[in-house]
């Protein structure tokens, strides 16, 4: 399912979601660059997402989801979904003006451990600051299934390094991290690099 680049707007998606939920033989769905908002990504979630056989990929890259949307999405993929594999949610306001103790980031903590079927999430230019990525981090120091994690084009810097650092040292799964154009220094270079399991999944 390709629907990239459509105008698709929220009426749009919340009238499709009967018939994108029983598409059993659908793998793939792009529906990135178009004019989603929680409004519609949450009812797509619970009702075509969540009890889904066939999905392994969704897109939806360049939106307006913010963070309750992203929530109730990695909440149904943690506790219900067992077929997605690909989940990107880059270039959406996920986390702008957000803070770590707000309800729905902590049910992100909560349940990112708990993605046991997923492989690669990406969090590029979603606006995470160093305290939410650090606090990410952490969380997936509990989950075995991560393959990839991107947060490339953020509000990151060197503070973040330590914490990725600890993260590696237990999580064996992870494989590579990319954290291109973020604010990090030749001194958060120099923390990643004392650790060379790091080091090999940087990027």
């Amino acid at each position: 399912g390709i629907l990239h680049g459509h105008e698709i707007q929220d009426e749009q998606l919340m009238s499709g979601i009967p018939a994108l939920a029983s598409a059993t033989g659908i793998t793939r769905l792009c529906m990135s660059f178009n004019s989603i908002t929680d409004l519609s990504a949450i009812p797509f979630a619970t009702d075509a997402l969540a009890d889904h056989q066939s999905l392994q990929t969704l897109e939806l890259c360049g939106n307006t989801i913010h963070l309750p949307g992203f929530s109730t999405i990695l909440d149904v993929v943690s506790r219900r979904n067992k077929t997605l594999r690909v989940l990107e949610v880059a270039v959406n306001p996920i986390f702008d003006r957000v803070e770590c103790s707000d309800p729905e980031f902590q049910s992100v903590i909560i349940h990112l451990p708990a993605c046991r079927f997923l492989r690669f999430l990406g969090l590029g230019s979603t606006k995470m600051a160093d305290n939410m990525a650090s606090e990410l981090l952490l969380a997936l120091r509990q989950n075995g299934s991560l393959a990839i994690l991107t947060l490339c084009n953020n509000k990151l810097s060197d503070a973040v390094m330590s914490t990725l650092v600890q993260l590696k040292a237990v999580n064996k799964t992870l494989r590579r991290i990319s954290l291109r154009d973020n604010n990090i220094t030749e001194h958060g270079a120099k923390i990643a690099m004392a650790s060379e399991t790091v080091m090999k999944g940087m990027q």
